[in-house]
């Protein structure tokens, strides 16, 4: 009996100390995990870099990449880089246009940044990003839903440069 009470509390004292060294470890690792503030984000936003990876499309045995360098978006694909739109009020758009400015269509939703994620909340998905900002350029690492497949397993990265401190088109 003295025996059990002995190891159970030799097992509780285990498991209290390895808890603690965990959440120092989390702690240490956030105060040195480059965050982003809210206020860096508020603004407009435009694409200078796309890359988009996939190692199967739309569930057959076909990798893929889309990529997109800043030149290439009115050369090659007769769009202008898109832009997004991060408002005060937790806002956000994503608009695409046309060479001539015509309107292709937008995605909008609700943003919320902790730390270094970025969360985009669609009606009809919720992204998440880890976002650095460098130099004024944000750098976007996600896994999305590329291909409509229905998996979030394409690897998504871009570069954004800020373009403007408010958010009005």
């Amino acid at each position: 009996m003295m025996r059990n009470f002995l190891v159970a509390v030799l097992l509780l004292g285990l498991l209290f100390t390895c808890q603690q060294a965990t959440e120092q470890e989390q702690v240490i690792e956030e105060s040195t995990r480059p965050g982003v503030a809210r206020e860096d984000l508020l603004g407009t936003w435009e694409a200078k870099y796309l890359k988009v990876q996939g190692s199967s499309y739309q569930g057959s045995d076909s990798a893929f990449i889309f990529e997109v360098s800043e030149g290439d978006w009115e050369k090659n694909y007769r769009v202008r880089p898109f832009r997004t739109f991060f408002n005060q009020d937790s806002t956000f758009r994503t608009v695409r246009r046309g060479l001539n400015g015509d309107y292709i269509g937008e995605d909008r939703g609700l943003w919320q940044n902790f730390g270094d994620t970025l969360m985009l909340l669609q009606s009809n998905a919720t992204l998440q990003y880890k976002i650095r900002i460098i130099d004024g350029q944000a750098h976007w690492i996600g896994l999305i839903d590329w291909d409509l497949d229905g998996l979030e397993d394409d690897s998504y990265y871009s570069i954004m440069r800020k373009v403007a401190k408010t958010s009005v088109e």
